[in-house]
């Protein structure tokens, strides 16, 4: 992925990297993320893609061509891994300068951008792995984060409280992702953001992450 990326940069910075991979390469997430995930303004992506697999002996296919998404399935090593997916968003006009930079040769959205649209993700859907980015995105860079993202974060889980933090984590499992480290960072969160909550909501908290954890371990016992 990194490859793949930093050769994209040295021909162009208008396709810019975002979601988990974003994290993992650029910020430190300690979640492995599979897909590259890009926004692009205008130049479509086809032509870098068939240039870097000629020079690599990788083959490809699209999965998808509509003027809003491009969607490659890049098999680099067919034998030991599944494709990897590169999925570019056209739907933003133009990209404004200030919400993305450079980090180690990938053109990445901020922290702050990121956070963002992990945030709209998150209200958007309920999956784990966007849960588990923006807890770590608290932990890590809160102090980095706007006064209107704090903002929208506040008001994402006030509406998203703890009863979808219990749905969320009851109904999906991530082999990458401890429940109890979750739990942990969940907290942490609220109280960053000043959402106060009770003793009582926060063992609920705990007992059910602890629960979760122990259920799971059964499973995979038998």
């Amino acid at each position: 992925m990194r490859n793949f990326l930093t050769e994209l940069n040295k021909e162009t910075d208008t396709f810019i990297l975002k979601g988990g991979t974003g994290l993992l390469l650029s910020y430190g997430l300690n979640r492995f993320s599979e897909d590259i995930d890009l926004d692009g303004a205008k130049k479509r992506l086809k032509g870098f893609v068939e240039h870097y697999c000629r020079n690599h002996g990788f083959s490809f296919r699209i999965a998808k061509d509509t003027p809003t998404i491009e969607r490659f399935m890049l098999a680099y090593e067919p034998t030991l891994h599944k494709p990897l997916k590169i999925e570019i968003s056209y739907r933003s006009r133009s990209i404004p300068a200030h919400t993305h930079h450079c980090v180690d040769g990938i053109e990445v959205y901020t922290i702050d951008r990121i956070c963002q649209l992990k945030t709209g993700a998150y209200q958007g859907r309920d999956k784990i792995r966007d849960l588990y980015d923006i807890c770590f995105i608290c932990d890590r860079y809160f102090d980095e984060l706007s006064d209107s993202t704090k903002e929208q974060l506040k008001d994402a889980m006030t509406y998203k409280g703890f009863e979808y933090f219990d749905y969320v984590t009851s109904t999906q499992d991530d082999a990458l992702i401890d429940k109890n480290t979750l739990a942990d960072l969940y907290l942490k969160m609220f109280e960053k953001l000043d959402l106060l909550y009770s003793e009582e909501e926060v063992e609920h908290i705990k007992e059910n992450s602890v629960e979760k954890e122990d259920d799971e371990q059964k499973a995979w016992s038998r």
